[in-house]
């Protein structure tokens, strides 16, 4: 009797130890798991363009000394350049919106009523192809405004595509062709140093 319980029982462990067993013509299934955590970042990369060059990596947009064109009365950037600021999304969970607002460019310092640039910048909003991705780079609805004009402009995941991302153009006014509102820098613009911020907010 003794001989048989044993047998019995140790048959039981090899079968715990195989864990699962199949017979000719049964299947066996298993999940295979892993969990990937939720990803919500935002970079910003600006860059100063002068013609058609783009040097990246500024930290700031920084028109630097004004140059006053005796010609038009009327000041401009001592290089011709303007800015790039290049916006990228890392986003796994769903859709998201990236909102600009800013503060005004003013004079630091001024009194009532302080002398401003807000109406003096060109802002433009424009959905770019990344590398390798097809299409042209195309003005988002509304995104050419001036500054004073671009406080809570928002851009969506929707409105830019898969492989497209922001870049935000800004430019001292020349005096043709810019946005609606937008003025040139007269020749009697209060001289020092104006300063503004613009903020980005990633919400997904």
């Amino acid at each position: 009797m003794r001989k048989a319980i044993f047998n019995i029982v140790l048959c039981a462990m090899m079968i715990s130890m195989l864990g699962a067993v199949a017979f000719a013509g049964d299947a066996l299934h298993f999940d295979v798991k892993a969990r990937i955590t939720s990803t919500t970042a935002l970079t910003v990369n600006i860059a100063k363009v002068i013609g058609t060059a783009f040097t990246y990596g500024q930290p700031s947009v920084d028109f630097g000394q004004l140059a006053l064109d005796t010609t038009n009365n009327i000041y401009r950037p001592a290089d011709g350049g303007f800015y790039a600021v290049d916006v990228a999304v890392s986003n796994n969970s769903g859709t998201w919106t990236v909102t600009h607002t800013r503060t005004d460019v003013n004079l630091q310092g001024g009194t009532s009523p302080i002398p401003t640039l807000s109406d003096k910048i060109n802002v433009t909003f424009v959905k770019q192809p990344g590398t390798g991705v097809p299409g042209s780079p195309s003005t988002l609805t509304n995104g050419y405004v001036s500054y004073a004009n671009s406080n809570t402009f928002a851009v969506t995941s929707a409105a830019l595509g898969t492989g497209f991302f922001l870049r935000i153009y800004y430019g001292i006014a020349s005096g043709s062709g810019d946005a609606t509102g937008v003025i040139p820098v007269p020749a009697t613009q209060a001289a020092g140093n104006y300063l503004g911020q613009v903020t980005l907010t990633l919400t997904p």
